[in-house]
């Protein structure tokens, strides 16, 4: 090995913990559900009593927040109406997108990078609920790939913190940006980490994605990992730096 660069690797890599060797990076990971439609004004006083959404300034994810779109479509709960409610909306543009029944013919130069009433664009709701073959459409109808959401969040940060890899690879060969950066400097890569997606870790740094790149609290993305105790994600960094010791002893 050039001495130089093993000197270099030993500088800029933080010494990392040993990983058990009988530690299968195939376990599936119990991942938190993320619940993300913010509290309306008038009922901000319960909001300490239901669990911290995106866009929440009080998150106790600070500032680690939580991803900001709504899960309840997931669920088939989208706009909850109470008895004496209206019969419920069509979906909106962006939530047809998360759905997966956006249509070619409903997308315009118009709409293709329109925000709802959060601020979120349809790409970042298709790359939040894995919806490959909407991010394929609207990449085609000329969507911004890197537009940001209220907290900074492009659509890379939000497929990668859901752990879809097919959306992550499909926005990178887009345009996407690999190192952008959120208004706290997480990157996606530090998303992936803290969701501990190690699927979507590995591919990202294969991408290139630094893992010594620290954010406005100094954490790197290694950093949140082992914080927050997610064996799978520190694993997968400690083989793709092992991967770069070997193949440069070669």
């Amino acid at each position: 090995m050039d001495p130089g660069f093993e000197a270099t690797i030993k500088q800029e890599i933080p010494e990392l913990p040993e990983c058990p060797s009988d530690f299968d990076l195939n376990v599936l990971v119990e991942i938190d559900s993320i619940d993300l439609k913010p509290p309306a004004p008038h009922i901000q006083q319960q909001q300490q009593q239901s669990p911290l959404e995106i866009g929440s300034k009080n998150s106790a994810f600070q500032p680690y927040k939580p991803l900001t779109i709504l899960t309840n479509l997931q669920r088939g709960n989208v706009k909850t109406l109470g008895r004496d409610a209206a019969p419920s909306q069509p979906l909106t543009f962006q939530e047809k997108a998360a759905k997966g029944s956006l249509l070619d013919t409903d997308i315009n130069d118009k709409n293709v990078n329109s925000l709802d009433s959060d601020g979120l664009t349809a790409l970042m709701w298709a790359s939040f609920h894995g919806k490959v073959c909407i991010a394929e459409m609207l990449v085609n109808k000329g969507v911004d790939v890197n537009m940001t959401g209220p907290d900074g969040q492009t659509s890379l940060m939000f497929s990668a913190a859901k752990g879809h890899v097919d959306v992550s690879n499909y926005l990178l060969s887009s345009g996407a940006e690999l190192e952008a950066e959120d208004e706290f400097g997480n990157t996606a890569l530090m998303h992936a980490a803290h969701y501990n997606q190690p699927a979507c870790v590995s591919e990202l740094l294969i991408h290139g994605a630094s893992m010594t790149k620290p954010n406005f609290i100094g954490d790197t993305a290694f950093d949140i990992a082992f914080k927050k105790g997610h064996r799978a994600t520190q694993h997968a960094m400690e083989m793709h730096l092992k991967k770069i010791l070997e193949a440069n002893m070669e």
